[in-house]
């Protein structure tokens, strides 16, 4: 830390002691401003000098046998000097006073001019710093011991500065580790805090699948609240338009098709490979779709009959616009679960599995496995859906009433 020092004093009877004190405390790297560097200024010189005691941690206070110049307009008919010590003071400065001892020799030897010692006024100000504060003396002449010795006074409160400051950082540092200590462990304490912690330093592994939402929380399994929550609080947009390679799918009716038709479309063009399985509700697999339906518990099962139907031929549309990249199969066998996988041959291969019990509740729970940390699991999901893809019938664009397999 740089310190800052004003010499507040008489000018013609003490230039040798403030140039001498100057000198001392610039060799010891702390600023002084003293008056004779000052340039000229339009401001009154008792204002001037008393707000230049502004920032200084030291004033330097040299007191010999005068009062010096008088302040005009001053209620308390203080000098310059005085004012000087006096406004260091208010901006809390360390004072420390250096003052020409009052002994006959020195009386003789100081110049008569400036020895006022039988003004009252002198004497009362000179016996008030005598009283209140602990003094350095020196002396007249031209001897060692008639320049006052700063340094020494200096530097030992620099020293209990510091050692203060130490001392408080020390406690501060002390007190905000044991506030995060007891932050922490109060935060600990709380399951969302733990989920929310383990949630971050996971991600950093693996920031991009185990249902990476946009509260970029990171979930080995979530709750999906229907069609709406997959559209507006997952990543999935971004994930179709993220595959490379192939983008397998199997569902039930394949509702959310309508919502991501041109993403499905992008990834045609772009010449990935989409197979797609979804459930034949044609009346030769009532038996099997039926069950789903009541489970679901869907009123109108005609409805549903004509809405997977709808679908269907969405999707076919788009198999006859790319024939090379789009293919679609019906699954006649009983539904048990959805799920898609995502080039998974390659390193950011992703597979999906979605668990549905066909109720009125939509909170379906959701898992995922990648290539990096699935393993043999996505094997496993593959193998899966390419039994359901051989065991499915291409679909055929007839009416739904009399399409056969």
């Amino acid at each position: 830390m740089k310190y800052k020092a004003f010499i507040s004093s008489t000018k013609k009877d003490l230039g040798k002691q403030r140039g001498y004190v100057a000198e001392q405390l610039r060799q010891a790297n702390i600023d002084v401003d003293p008056m004779e560097d000052w340039p000229a200024d339009a401001e009154n010189p008792v204002r001037l000098s008393a707000k230049r005691t502004k920032g200084c941690h030291f004033c330097i206070a040299i007191v010999a046998f005068q009062r010096g110049t008088l302040a005009t307009n001053d209620r308390d008919q203080r000098s310059i000097t005085q004012i000087e010590i006096d406004t260091a003071k208010l901006n809390g400065a360390k004072i420390l006073y250096f003052l020409l001892e009052d002994r006959p020799s020195n009386t003789m030897r100081w110049p008569e001019q400036y020895n006022h010692l039988a003004d009252t006024q002198v004497q009362k100000w000179r016996k008030g710093i005598q009283s209140d504060r602990t003094c350095q003396y020196f002396q007249a002449g031209d001897g060692i011991d008639s320049l006052p010795q700063v340094l020494p006074a200096v530097m030992r409160q620099i020293v209990d500065w510091e050692e203060r400051r130490r001392k408080r950082m020390v406690v501060a540092l002390a007190s905000l580790v044991c506030g995060m200590i007891v932050l922490a462990a109060g935060l600990w304490a709380s399951a969302t805090f733990r989920r929310y912690t383990l949630s971050q330093l996971l991600s950093l592994h693996d920031p991009v699948v185990f249902q990476h939402s946009r509260s970029h929380q990171y979930n080995l399994a979530r709750l999906i609240d229907g069609r709406s929550d997959l559209r507006d609080n997952t990543n999935l947009k971004t994930e179709l338009s993220e595959a490379r390679t192939s983008f397998d799918m199997f569902a039930n009716t394949f509702s959310l098709f309508r919502d991501y038709e041109n993403d499905f479309r992008d990834m045609a063009i772009k010449g990935v490979r989409v197979r797609i399985v979804m459930t034949d509700f044609s009346e030769d697999n009532r038996p099997n779709w039926e069950p789903f339906v009541r489970a679901a518990e869907i009123a109108d099962t005609q409805e549903a009959s004509l809405i997977a139907h709808n679908i269907c031929k969405s999707v076919d549309q788009l198999c006859k616009q790319y024939p090379e990249s789009v293919e679609l199969r019906l699954n006649r066998k009983p539904i048990l679960y959805t799920m898609w996988l995502r080039d998974s041959g390659n390193a950011t291969g992703i597979g999906h599995l979605g668990v549905n019990y066909y109720s009125g509740i939509t909170k379906w729970p959701h898992f995922r496995v990648s290539r990096t940390t699935g393993g043999r699991q996505l094997e496993s999901l593959q193998e899966q859906f390419d039994l359901i893809w051989k065991d499915a019938f291409p679909y055929r664009s007839t009416p739904l009433s009399t399409q056969s397999h």
